[in-house]
């Protein structure tokens, strides 16, 4: 399934884990968000910039 919704509900799962500390579990969860935005929403729509910096906030903290 690559529904922009979809996408959303894994960031918003993959922020609340990171926003926990619990970046093992967010990662995952937000480069699934990306995969499926990066398929369904045009390369400059601004959600695509907001997965990107969760993901590198993620990996910062891993």
């Amino acid at each position: 399934p690559t529904h922009p919704n979809l996408a959303t509900s894994y960031n918003n799962i993959g922020l609340v884990y990171k926003n926990m500390g619990e970046y093992s579990k967010a990662l995952p969860l937000l480069e699934k968000a990306l995969s499926i935005k990066q398929k369904s929403l045009p390369s400059t729509h601004p959600s695509i910039k907001n997965v990107l910096n969760a993901i590198d906030c993620v990996k910062a903290n891993l």
